[in-house]
């Protein structure tokens, strides 16, 4: 934070952006580690079922793709989760040390994938609350369900926000900084005034 800061604040500084971003990447290093340590052995499990070995040896039991598919699942969706922060990051930080003149849309296009991951991860949680076999109160139940669609629109605001800051950078618009997080400061003083409300 203090290098990013600094830089910020001083843009003509000698630091580089790719160093100020360089600590927020590495607190993202271990998850991206982490991710394909579980993906390799299902990888190789497939590998293992799909090419010929040499001696020959008995067939095989029938490959079930489906189930194979289902174990994949998971551990790519981690391993998506946990490289495209680490992309963005280091494309941002390539487009502001003047290395690359791409697009802002092409820069930020990372985050809208991990946007819609993590609408998936929200409507999963609601499909497996849906089917769960226990007997929760059903106030704990509505409250579930309320929580998940508040995360929903939360999404869908952060993914307003993000659609703002494209069109901000990428020259379409000339607003400021206010409008950009507007969708979000909108939701915060509705909550807020409920809150009072109901207080």
């Amino acid at each position: 934070e203090v290098m990013l800061g600094l830089k910020l604040d001083h843009p003509g500084a000698a630091l580089p952006y790719w160093v100020a971003l360089a600590p927020p990447a590495l607190l993202l290093l271990p998850s991206l580690v982490a991710a394909p340590t579980s993906t390799a052995p299902l990888l190789r499990k497939i590998l293992r079922t799909v090419l010929p070995s040499s001696p020959p040896a008995p067939p095989p039991p029938p490959v079930r793709w489906e189930q194979l598919w289902k174990e994949l699942k998971p551990p790519l969706r981690a391993l998506l989760a946990a490289t495209l922060p680490l992309l963005t990051l280091a494309l941002v930080a390539l487009r502001l040390d003047g290395v690359t003149a791409r697009s802002w849309w092409l820069i930020l296009a990372p985050l809208w994938p991990l946007l819609a991951l993590a609408v998936d991860a929200v409507q999963r949680m609601q499909r497996a609350e849906a089917v769960s076999t226990g007997a929760p109160a059903e106030q704990e139940r509505m409250a579930r369900r309320q929580g998940g669609h508040m995360l929903l629109v939360l999404l869908g605001l952060l993914g307003g926000c993000l659609l703002l800051l494209n069109l901000r950078l990428g020259g379409q618009a000339s607003y400021g900084a206010a409008i950009v997080v507007s969708p979000l400061l909108l939701v915060l003083s509705l909550f807020c005034c409920c809150s009072c409300c109901l207080a």
